[in-house]
């Protein structure tokens, strides 16, 4: 009874910090450019929204969508709710949600070029079956407890009841197992997304469930797609998959207030979800074991034995002679860079950017060059990939191309041109040629299918190209010669994948899935569609590259720590020809059995709708929430309109501010449409603020407070500019408001006799950061600056004025993971204004909050990961990491007319838990205590403990 209770208070504390952070997807608002024109169809389940010349796109889109939820919706229940859908062109990123608040989707149009990554389903019928699984999901939770949350408190209360009940893994499994089941490809019919689960299971290593659901620090886990699609295909396979339907009305609903999910499981099925995550891993573990016994694996070397502990990949090998190698590496603990490998001992060379999705790297000849994520100043929206190139003997690095959106470049044998895949804004693709020098473009390949096109690369004579193709849901090498501008098809066509090709004199080499294992294959160059099998490893081998002379093979080969590199001997000569009619005979994880399947893709959809144009400043807006979300400062209840397009909103918020426990109500209306955002705010308030009165030697210290009302209506302008330039994050907002406030019975008997009832300022803030992308351990960025100006005023009578400023550097601690962090801030504010702003100073740690005139703070944080727990209890709160954070703050506070300045120093320790609860939430909370060195009116205590939250990790 005992352990009941506190689970249930457990239970209770997590529920409220769900509440005081919410669980809501979406973006930062104004993100389109303004100078898209919109259009949109109406069909019986979608709204699809595009911009103009998409009209084929959306057809297909609503046309797969309409088809699934009246006859290919297996397993999901009956339950339907229209769908606003926003189909982006201008993204390079490969990506697609449905979200919540408001009920809405999104389509990132450009697709993946690694195929491993979803298979060979065309890209937007992937995220029409998968994210309409998830509008599905979405439409079928709204029950019992969920449903009356939703009543109570609108969408933002819908998605967290939602995200508490039902798991992510399922939700993600559910969306790859209907991508699967309902056409002959799909994530669940490739290795590759086994790669990890694999890996670990043939190395005999077990991790509890909660660790399978939260994830690690320290040890390289499958995510919760491979996690929930392994636990819905086993139970479906075993108890049908209706099974799931049930599941998911009753844990929704709340059917068994804790763990309602898989006490519903447990009641439908006989499996609880840990003992369905035991099922079916043990179920793999034996099938792959069983197969792994049976293999004729083909010997490979390591390229370099890595003594780390550390998750670390190694890819897109290259031999620039037979002991050297240059390839890509990322770890846990360390940011992307190109490093030389030689005789056992590795050299880095550079720092590499972000990536625009998927890693890629091609060298020829001391050249190597990549892709990079670049974004427009202004709008998120539109973003770029551009080209890198990078020369080892000048040691210079180089930037190609400027606002492109061009994928997987090539160089060719003599350096002098590239091969690179260009998307454009109307979702056509095109092999391009480009300048190796400047990045102009000279030539490009005809492409009359829109074949999706990835990984071009040139022979050894530069006149002929080889490129993976995609074209209704199957895969083939297409060989294209640039003189006689002759199209060959090297392979059949497959719904097996192809990745990473490298082309030899009379061979292509190139990873697939043929045999069920990714194992390196070659197919010669004559069009003989002749295949061999080069490699034979357990779990995987990609990105395969040979020596000048092709009798070596260099690839990287994926096991339980990341990508390692492997070398083995080639001699095609003596190997049989691979019988394609052999395909996928082995890792049959997805098997029909009693799941009922189609493919829904050979069906032809003809239906066209009428386009229309999308206009309107309230087009699409819709009140979604209507929720109580306290914070630290205040009790507040909300209500919440959002429009499709995300640049317009309005807001009206009434609570109870804590800090001056004092009831207020504001409203406000944000339009992003244009170039420079802007809002308007009106809020009326009850005030309480609390200062210092007088200070004598022998009086000490006296405090007042004084009470009023306040009307405040303001107008703001923004301007929020980002810039993603190698691994930095540049932002700049810039935001001037202006406010007019009315106030009553507000007086400073003490040191102002002049009632002023009206104040109108102005602020002007500007905020920049500069910081170091982190790599996965890192606790701060090992470089980055931070700078906060705000100065407020009316500029004559100085009713009114504060100056606050923030300034924060970031440098690289003593070990990769540990990191320093400078602070410093200076505000000047004058007790003798006739109007305080609120307090939003970072003060000395440990100490209370007190109004001066004048204040200075400097502050060192040394901070270190101490422990990667990997632990939890009840489902309820994981520990996945604790971080210390030792500290010194140096403060002058200057109170004019008492005194000149006196000093609150203190130095002391924090500890932060990263934790996860319910298994969604990451939430770091911590403790601080401190060593006061100075002591004021309000700390008379030599030391200070506190207990706080940080937000997500």
């Amino acid at each position: 009874m005992k352990k009941r209770g506190i689970k249930i208070l457990a239970y209770l504390v997590s529920m409220c910090l769900l509440f005081l952070t919410g669980i809501v997807k979406g973006q930062s608002a104004g993100n389109n450019p303004n100078s898209i024109n919109w259009s949109y169809i109406d069909s019986k389940n979608v709204k699809v929204i595009f911009p103009n010349g998409n009209e084929v796109a959306a057809y297909r889109i609503a046309n797969l969508i309409n088809y699934i939820s009246d006859s290919a919706a297996i397993g999901i229940g009956n339950k339907r709710r229209y769908l606003d859908l926003l189909l982006q062109t201008n993204q390079v990123i490969s990506n697609g949600y449905v979200a919540l608040a408001p009920f809405r989707s999104e389509f990132y149009a450009t697709g993946i070029q690694n195929l491993n990554w979803l298979g060979s389903i065309n890209w937007l019928d992937v995220l029409a079956i998968h994210e309409y699984r998830h509008a599905l999901q979405f439409s079928n939770s709204k029950r019992g407890l969920t449903k009356l949350l939703y009543w109570l408190a609108g969408e933002t209360a819908w998605s967290l009841a939602m995200n508490v009940a039902v798991p992510n893994w399922y939700l993600e499994g559910d969306a790859v197992f209907s991508e699967t089941q309902l056409t002959n490809a799909g994530r669940g019919r490739t290795p590759y997304f086994f790669k990890e689960q694999r890996a670990q299971l043939l190395e005999n290593k077990r991790y509890s469930y909660m660790k399978a659901r939260n994830g690690s620090f320290k040890t390289l886990m499958p995510d919760h797609y491979r996690l929930g699609f392994a636990i819905i295909n086993q139970i479906s396979q075993d108890k049908g998959q209706e099974v799931w339907l049930n599941t998911l009305n009753k844990g929704a609903a709340y059917n068994g207030i804790f763990y309602s999910f898989s006490h519903s499981l447990k009641k439908i099925s006989g499996y609880s979800t840990k003992a369905a995550y035991k099922k079916a891993y043990d179920s793999l573990a034996s099938k792959w074991e069983r197969e792994a016994q049976s293999l004729s694996l083909i010997q490979t070397t390591p390229l370099y034995n890595s003594k780390e502990k550390t998750p670390t990949n190694y890819e897109w090998p290259y031999s620039i002679n037979d002991s050297v190698v240059i390839c890509r590496k990322e770890s846990f603990k360390s940011t992307p860079e190109l490093v030389i490998i030689s005789n056992g001992k590795m050299k880095h060379l550079i720092n590499l950017g972000f990536s625009v999705v998927e890693p890629y790297l091609h060298y020829n000849d001391s050249v190597a060059v990549w892709t990079e994520l670049q974004t427009d100043i202004r709008w998120l929206n539109r973003n770029y990939s551009v080209i890198m190139k990078y020369d080892l003997r000048s040691k210079r690095k180089q930037q190609l191309t400027f606002r492109s959106k061009l994928f997987s470049p090539a160089l060719s044998a003599d350096n002098k041109k590239l091969a690179a895949v260009r998307s454009n804004e109307k979702i056509e693709n095109k092999l391009i040629i480009l300048n190796a020098n400047n990045g102009e473009i000279i030539d490009s390949v005809p492409n009359p299918n829109n074949d999706f096109i990835t990984y071009p690369k040139w022979n050894s004579t530069n006149d002929e190209l080889i490129f993976v193709a995609k074209r209704n849901s199957k895969i083939a090498l297409i060989k294209y010669n640039t003189l006689t501008y002759e199209i060959m098809e090297l392979t059949p066509w497959t719904y097996s994948t192809i990745e990473g090709i490298c082309v030899g004199k009379e061979y292509v080499y190139y990873s697939s899935g043929y045999s069920g294992i990714d194992n390196i294959y070659a197919v010669n160059v004559n069009g003989n569609k002749k295949v061999f099998k080069i490699s034979s490893v357990k779990v995987g081998a990609y990105m395969p590259s040979v020596n000048e002379k092709e009798t070596n093979l260099f690839f990287s080969e994926f096991n339980r720590m990341g990508y390692s590199l492997s070398t083995q001997t080639l001699n095609i000569t003596s190997i049989d020809e691979f019988n394609l009619a052999e395909e996928k005979k082995l890792n049959q994880i997805f098997t029909t059995g009693t799941i009922h399947t189609k493919n829904i893709l050979e069906k032809e959809f003809n239906q066209v709708y009428e386009v229309k144009p999308y206009k309107g400043l309230f087009r699409g807006v819709k009140l979604h929430s209507w929720s109580f979300l306290p914070n630290q400062v205040s009790n507040q209840i909300t209500l919440k309109a959002d429009n499709i397009l995300n640049d317009f909103s309005a807001e009206v918020t009434g609570g109870f501010n804590r800090n001056e426990s004092k009831y207020f109500v504001n409203g406000r209306l944000t339009y992003s449409r244009l170039y420079l955002p802007f809002s308007l705010g009106i809020s009326n308030s009850n005030r309480n603020t609390q200062f210092i009165k007088s200070y004598s030697d022998t009086a000490g210290w006296q405090l007042t407070t004084t009470k009023f009302n306040e009307l405040a209506t303001d107008i703001k302008l923004s301007l929020p500019l980002l810039i993603k330039h190698a691994f930095y994050n540049t932002k700049i907002i810039t935001e001037l408001d202006a406010k007019y406030i009315l106030t009553d019975n507000y007086t400073i008997s003490d040191v102002n006799s002049t009632k002023k009832s009206d104040y109108f300022y102005s602020t002007f803030h500007v905020s920049i950061s500069n910081l170091r992308g982190k790599a996965y351990q890192n606790v701060f960025p090992k470089y980055g600056q931070e700078l906060d100006i705000q100065i407020s005023g009316d500029w004559k009578a100085q009713y009114v004025s504060r100056y606050l400023t923030e300034g924060t550097i970031y440098l690289p601690g003593l070990l990769n993971n540990h990191g320093i962090r400078l602070n410093a801030v200076w505000k000047k504010e004058g007790v003798k204004n006739s109007y305080l702003l609120a307090d939003q100073t970072k003060h000395a740690r440990g100490y209370t909050a007190l109004f001066h005139d004048e204040e200075m703070k400097i502050g060192i944080d040394y901070q270190l990961p101490l422990i990667y727990p990997d632990w939890g209890f009840g489902g309820l709160m994981y520990f996945q990491r604790i971080r210390m954070d030792l500290f010194y703050d140096y403060s002058e506070v200057v109170r004019y007319g008492m005194y000149k300045q006196k000093n609150l120093n203190s130095c002391g320790v924090e500890l932060y838990f990263d934790n996860k609860y319910f298994n969604i939430l990451p939430l770091s909370v911590g403790t601080r205590f401190s060593v006061l060195l100075n002591k004021n009116v309000i700390n008379t205590s030599d030391t200070s403990f506190e207990f706080f939250m940080s937000g997500t990790f």
